[in-house]
């Protein structure tokens, strides 16, 4: 099935479903749209890929722009690459969901001193715990 498919059924016709690798079709996309409102990115789950996405989507982006990137403690790099994005200076409201990560993009926001993300992974280490010790 085409990935839009589910999205024209619900008769959602704003939102184009593009598939590839990431790298192939990234920043081609980008070029063509200009701006992007809305990224959803998951796939390759490494530090240094999704940091890459990231860049690339940043330089496409405005202060609207929300990213979720999926998978984000997916791994110990991946939780790096988590933090690393919690760290930058455009990422001014930032939501970490355990497996989903929202990314904000709005000017003139303070970045809250909130959960950092050596913070988080501690807090789903204890989350895990507490889970298993029923």
């Amino acid at each position: 099935m085409h990935p839009g498919k589910g999205l024209e059924e619900l008769g959602i016709g704003n939102v184009e479903a593009m598939e590839g690798a990431f790298g192939d079709t990234l920043p081609g996309i980008l070029e063509r749209i200009g701006h992007v409102d809305l990224a959803f990115i998951d796939g390759h789950h490494d530090r240094e890929a999704t940091l890459g996405y990231f860049e690339h989507v940043l330089a496409h982006s405005h202060e609207g722009t929300v990213l979720v990137f999926d998978d984000i403690h997916w791994s110990p790099r991946m939780s790096q690459a988590w933090a690393r994005i919690l760290e930058h200076p455009r990422a001014t409201v930032t939501a970490d969901l355990l497996h989903l990560g929202l990314v904000f993009l709005r000017k003139g926001e303070d970045k809250p001193g909130g959960i950092s993300g050596c913070a988080a992974e501690a807090w789903h280490r204890y989350l895990r715990v507490k889970a298993h010790q029923g």
